[in-house]
């Protein structure tokens, strides 16, 4: 990993940041949604318990079978259970939020790079057969993928990073953040990594796909008491609407 000069420029030096994440949170809950719907995520809003629970189907979950990039890195059993039984992902109205605000800052920071260049793709879907993931990279040039991530730096980016030079056979990547960006070199430690994150991913979905719901709540105490605290809600009872409303 390099954090040499690159071509692009962290978020904070070329982005109005404050301004985005402003028109995010203005948005009606309606509006959110229906914007969304324009990348290709489907939402449900299900009220579990008095609780807002949004359901949701996206290019990921069109590829039910496969180990998902935003699965990389992830450890949570209780909310691998629901993208790998039942095909879907679950969110927050302050999750949708951030979704949002990462599609916007895409935008932006796209339309800014191709002042300079002349082919950049932007929310690129991909999967690789042989190697069973998909996902959907934030920008992808002639000859780089870029993952523009907001938040704090994360193992898990890298992975998902590494995942998409796999996927599209591009040997460099960045990961940019709000105050610097980070060059990737897909080179054979970068590929082991990641290797590694699959098949460890691939182990959890096995586990999950032969347990029932209340086997995975018996075994993970603490995913469980997380997913409560997360979603103010019992995962059998958000089941249970799942299943009335047809989505599980």
């Amino acid at each position: 990993m390099s954090s040499m000069s690159s071509p692009f420029k962290p978020l904070n030096k070329v982005l109005d940041i404050n301004t985005i994440e402003e028109k995010v949170m203005s948005m009606g809950i309606d509006s959110l949604v229906d914007y969304l719907f324009t990348k290709g995520v489907i939402i449900w809003q299900l009220n579990v318990g008095g609780n807002s629970v949004f359901v949701s189907k996206d290019f990921e979950t069109r590829h039910r079978g496969y180990v998902w990039a935003s699965q990389l890195g992830q450890s949570d059993v209780l909310m691998l259970f629901f993208n790998v039984k039942h095909g879907i992902k679950l969110y927050r109205e302050s999750d949708l939020r951030k979704i949002a605000f990462g599609y916007l800052v895409h935008e932006a920071y796209q339309g800014l790079l191709k002042l300079s260049m002349a082919d950049v793709e932007s929310e690129v879907g991909a999967f690789d057969p042989d190697l069973g993931i998909a996902g959907v990279a934030d920008l992808v040039t002639t000859d780089a993928v870029v993952e523009i991530k907001s938040g704090r730096k994360s193992r898990r980016h890298l992975l998902q990073l590494a995942a998409y030079l796999r996927i599209l056979r591009k040997n460099k990547g960045y990961l940019v953040y709000q105050d610097n960006v980070v060059e990737i070199q897909y080179g054979e430690n970068v590929e082991q990594m990641l290797l590694k994150a699959v098949e460890e991913v691939r182990r959890l979905r096995n586990l999950v796909s032969s347990s029932s719901l209340n086997d995975i709540i018996d075994k993970f105490k603490r995913d469980y008491e997380r997913f409560r605290q997360r979603f103010g809600i019992e995962p059998l009872e958000l089941l249970e609407v799942l299943k009335n409303e047809g989505l599980a």
